[in-house]
Formats: structure tokens, sequence, C-alpha cells
């Protein structure tokens, strides 16, 4: 007799217990005054509101940018040449 196999129990993964969200924020161009909307999806797990989930990431990204993982890559400085006439 065969075995009952679902597709789950095959990859061997058990129900997830988060949720994906988008989160939209507003902000003003400090030049034009113009309002600007910035999105990003963010992970909540099962019992957690979204200023949680928030709270969360922000302290994870900031202990990454603390011991020096993450952060913007360096860009060279160009010389700029000077022709003498």
């Amino acid at each position: 007799m065969a075995k009952k196999q679902t597709f789950t129990s095959k990859l061997g993964k058990e129900k997830k217990n988060f949720k994906v969200v988008k989160y939209i924020q507003t902000l003003l161009s400090e030049k034009t005054g113009h309002i600007k909307f910035l999105s990003r999806m963010i992970r909540m797990e099962e019992n957690e509101n979204i200023d949680q989930a928030l709270k969360r990431e922000e302290e994870e990204s900031s202990n990454v940018l603390a011991f020096g993982g993450g952060g913007e890559p360096k860009t060279p400085k160009r010389k700029h040449l000077q022709k003498n006439l």
C-alpha cells in the first residue's frame, strides 16, 4: 500500500507563521516640497502588528550597520585635471 505524501511533507517545510505586507511611507522632499512615496515589503510574524515589525526591522538594520555589514559601497573619487594654457 502506498504512503500518502503531500507536497509540503516532501519538502519538509512547515506552515508559514508569518505574512508579508507592503508598507508605504510618505515624506516631504526637502528640495521641492513635494510628497514622495517610499514603499517596501515587511515580513510580519504571526502575532505581530505593523509598529512592532517596523521597530524590529529598525533594530536589526542598526545592528548590521554597527558591525560594519551592509552599508553603502565606497566609490573612488575622481581627480579633475586642469589644463594650463
